[in-house]
């Protein structure tokens, strides 16, 4: 609600003092909500974005604002568009020492990589992203791209490797409160859980992820996590509760418009 509301404002003074800069950054605000939530919404808000960003001359905004238009291709598995735009942002990032940008830039790669079969490349990617997020040594970014390496460990068949990365983040992050974001870390402990052979901690890593946003239960984390808490309850031989998750995933998935959660119900 405040991201929302101080987004609106800002689009409001941008609207009235015709400020390029101010409303880039004001629809790059307004989109965090819709991309966990409306991708398509989301899309447009950052294209807005990356055309007053151009305006303005503001680079960080348009990067930002492509960084956006990648990620949410990537969750409706629009891989080659997503890749597209995500490999030469990276390149632009590296090369005035924008850690952030190029961090989370190897994401959309990674991700068409593994969806397309290329599993090696895929963890190449993982790990590039976290060397150049280790500097910055924050929750949100260096545990991000921990997190997406630990999860792409693990489908490569190094799960304990990925245990390591994710209990590493895990431990880090214990006693730092409610409001330490990284992204997808719940949905990806519980996938190792489950390839542990651990099912019961699983379900509580899957459940967990269901509540990180509550206030919205139909969204893109809630979709990642749901056909791996399906699979968690089967082999806990819960499979009336298993098959009423996956007909929710299921559900989800295709309303989101991400045909791999989909599948994967």
């Amino acid at each position: 609600d405040l991201v929302e509301s101080a987004a609106r404002s800002a689009l409001d003074i941008g609207t009235a003092t015709g400020d390029d800069r101010l409303l880039a950054r004001a629809y790059i605000a307004s989109a965090y909500v819709p991309f966990y939530v409306d991708f398509a919404g989301a899309l447009d808000l950052a294209r807005a974005a990356q055309r007053h960003g151009t305006a303005a001359g503001d680079v960080f905004a348009v990067d930002f604002a492509v960084l956006i238009e990648a990620c949410a291709l990537t969750n409706t598995d629009r891989h080659a568009d997503a890749a597209a735009l995500a490999r030469p942002l990276a390149e632009r990032a590296i090369a005035r020492g924008d850690r952030f940008i190029a961090a989370f830039a190897r994401g959309p790669e990674l991700w068409a990589a593994l969806f397309t079969g290329n599993v090696r490349r895929a963890v190449g990617l993982a790990q590039e992203a976290v060397e150049f997020a280790t500097p910055l040594n924050d929750y949100f970014t260096l545990g991000t791209a921990t997190a997406n390496l630990a999860w792409v460990k693990g489908l490569s068949g190094a799960v304990t490797d990925g245990r390591r990365l994710v209990e590493r983040v895990l431990r880090s992050i214990e006693d730092a409160g409610p409001d330490v974001d990284v992204v997808g870390m719940s949905w990806i402990a519980g996938k190792l859980r489950t390839w542990s052979g651990e099912p019961d901690a699983a379900v509580a890593w899957f459940q967990r992820s269901l509540r990180r946003f509550d206030a919205i239960p139909d969204n893109w984390i809630a979709a990642l996590a749901m056909p791996g808490l399906a699979d968690a309850l089967r082999r806990l031989g819960r499979v009336d509760e298993a098959a009423d998750t996956a007909a929710r995933a299921l559900q989800l998935g295709s309303s989101l418009g991400s045909p791999h959660v989909a599948a994967e119900a």
